[in-house]
């Protein structure tokens, strides 16, 4: 496909065409000079030179269009960024590149159990996980980031040897809920009645790293457990 009708004149383009004319030039005054039998040889000449100044200036105006489009393409990056930037309250002091490296540390990241924190969580797991616990963990329906994250400890938790499972009751855990809780049932009324397999579960999760913290779940909200782990949207 040829490129614009502007292109064709343009930067390396017109230095192309230059050229030729300067060729040109020279060579007819050769011509001028020469006697018939060269100067056959010289059109053939000049036919391939033709030749050979289209294909060049025909990729010179391509260099133009392709460095055109690739400059069109970073204005509308940089503005674009320069607007995530504006949102976020960054300076926008610095390149495009800087900018983009900038935005992404403060934007959410997805939350995992994986790397040392994972073996750390499994380890502690391990240590207490028999098939005569189950540890249910719950998420909001509508949160999926929150769901991929409590399948994390489900799975570790049945590699441990725990009864595990995510759990997604209607209705559920309301998704204005934040962080990682254990919740507990209001009807244990006092620390020490805290089953011991939840204390164990925040052992878990203090050797991972995962801020937690203990709450009190109401009665009705997975009426047989007596405690469940909670998966709360990003704080």
């Amino acid at each position: 496909m040829l490129p614009s009708p502007h292109f064709w004149f343009a930067g390396s383009a017109l230095w192309t065409i230059g050229s030729f004319v300067l060729f040109a030039i020279l060579g007819f005054a050769g011509i001028a000079q020469m006697t018939a039998a060269y100067r056959k040889l010289m059109y053939f000449g000049y036919a391939a030179a033709f030749v050979l100044f289209f294909l060049g200036w025909w990729q010179s105006a391509k260099q133009e269009e392709s460095g055109a489009s690739r400059d069109a393409d970073f204005s509308a990056l940089k503005a674009a960024i320069g607007k995530i930037a504006d949102a976020v309250k960054i300076n926008q002091v610095g390149s495009a590149q800087e900018l983009a490296k900038e935005i992404l540390k403060r934007l959410p990241h997805e939350r995992r159990l994986e790397g040392e924190d994972e073996r750390a969580f499994f380890n502690v797991a391990k240590s207490f996980c028999n098939p005569s616990d189950q540890i249910l963990v719950t998420a909001a329906n509508g949160n999926n980031e929150a769901q991929v994250y409590g399948t994390d400890f489900v799975r570790n938790l049945k590699r441990a040897g725990c009864v595990s499972d995510l759990s997604l009751p209607i209705p559920g855990l309301r998704p204005d809920i934040e962080g990682i809780s254990i919740g507990i049932k209001s009807s244990v009324h006092s620390d020490a009645d805290i089953p011991p397999v939840a204390i164990a579960l925040a052992k878990a999760l203090t050797a991972a790293h995962v801020k937690f913290s203990f709450g009190r779940m109401a009665d009705n909200f997975f009426p047989n457990e007596q405690f469940v782990l909670v998966v709360g949207k990003r704080q």
